[in-house]
């Protein structure tokens, strides 16, 4: 991954809720597992999965936008 996109990825997750932040910069930057997520999140492992699946929706919803955006701003 380049360094402007993995700016852009982490730009779209500082644009999601705390939480949903949260899980995805454990998950996929600090490469915590779903138990220790577990632990440090207080919730249940099947807890952890479905929030994972829900912030990983958003965070397409996100990129999709500014990618959309920055490439008609291109054409600008």
């Amino acid at each position: 991954i380049t360094e402007e996109k993995s700016i852009l990825v982490k730009n779209c997750v500082a644009m999601l809720s705390p939480k949903d932040a949260a899980l995805i910069s454990f998950f996929y930057f600090e490469e915590k597992n779903l138990n220790e997520l577990s632990e440090i999140l207080k919730l249940s492992e099947n807890n952890v999965k479905v929030g994972l699946f829900r912030a990983r929706k958003r965070l397409a919803v996100i990129l999709k936008e500014q990618l959309n955006s920055e490439i008609i701003g291109n054409y600008e």
